[in-house]
């Protein structure tokens, strides 16, 4: 019998999607110039290392098997590796969605373009499924390293935001490499998460 674990965890890295009713929409996304203002003022404000701490200690916890409010969910292969965060109702809809703006520009500071942004709303029948979501890969200028190998830094990484009747359920971040001979090897993972989560001081 499948535990709830399990069944949470088969719910965000899914090996097949959901059966979908209808995509209702498709779009790219982007935030208009009220949201991008609200974003720039939650980044120099406590609530944004106040958050980022919090989400910080429950990776770090639970990669040591320490139980901490906020859900974390761990996910490891030979070629890809991620996690996702659970929503909690006392972080707050709009500082959620801020968290999964700011690990695109924290992943874009790293050298890497987005490739693509889009969001989905989705006919699931019983429910409505939003899903934003940004992937993310090495600037341009970064393709060829020495050897005529591309570079692939961490690999490409893919950041999802999913919504379910408009309310927050988790963020996923997903990097995944290449092993082929054409690319350079992949840094490393755990330092990629360490800059991810890094708290800077405001300026």
């Amino acid at each position: 019998m499948m535990s709830f674990f399990d069944k949470i965890f088969k719910k965000v890295f899914p090996n097949n999607d959901n059966p979908v009713v209808g995509v209702a929409v498709h779009e790219v996304l982007t935030r208009n110039s009220r949201e991008v203002k609200a974003f720039d003022a939650w980044k120099v404000s406590p609530v944004y290392s106040q958050l980022l701490e919090e989400v910080a200690h429950a990776y770090y916890y639970k990669k040591t098997g320490i139980r901490s409010d906020m859900t974390i969910h761990l996910f490891q292969s030979a070629y890809a590796n991620g996690f996702a965060i659970n929503y909690l109702p006392r972080i707050g809809k709009k500082h959620f969605q801020y968290l999964f703006d700011f690990f695109k520009e924290r992943v874009m500071d790293m050298s890497y373009r987005i490739a693509n942004a889009d969001r989905q709303i989705i006919d699931k029948k019983s429910y409505v499924e939003t899903r934003e979501k940004y992937f993310l890969k090495p600037s341009l200028n970064l393709q060829k390293a020495e050897g005529n190998l591309s570079e692939q830094l961490y690999g490409n990484i893919s950041l999802e935001h999913v919504l379910t009747d408009n309310q927050p359920q988790y963020i996923k971040v997903l990097v995944s490499i290449y092993s082929d001979r054409l690319y350079k090897h992949a840094l490393s993972y755990d330092e990629f998460v360490e800059r991810l989560l890094e708290v800077k001081e405001n300026k």
